[in-house]
């Protein structure tokens, strides 16, 4: 005897479960993309981009601060994580 001609109920519900979540994220995703753009139907400028000399010698400049104790660790990390941020990748 052969297996069953139909999906059972648990796969039904579990296929139903995806497709649903797939549903939102795409919803999610359109939403953040009309989110971004302006009233005028482009997006917003974006601020020009720093050179990455630039954005490591200040991030020298903040690891020369934590090393003589004038910042803390943690502020240390925001700063730093700030500044490699803005550091673009080509």
């Amino acid at each position: 005897m052969s297996g069953r001609g139909r999906p059972t109920f648990g796969k039904l519900e579990r296929e139903r479960e995806k497709q649903a979540k797939a549903k939102a994220k795409r919803e999610r995703r359109q939403a953040a993309t009309t989110a971004e753009e302006t009233p005028g139907g482009s997006k917003p400028p974006q601020p020009p981009a720093e050179s990455a000399e630039r954005v490591l010698a200040l991030v020298d400049d903040l690891h020369e601060r934590f090393a003589n104790d004038e910042i803390s660790f943690d502020d240390y990390e925001v700063e730093k994580a700030a500044l490699l941020s803005r550091l673009t990748i080509e």
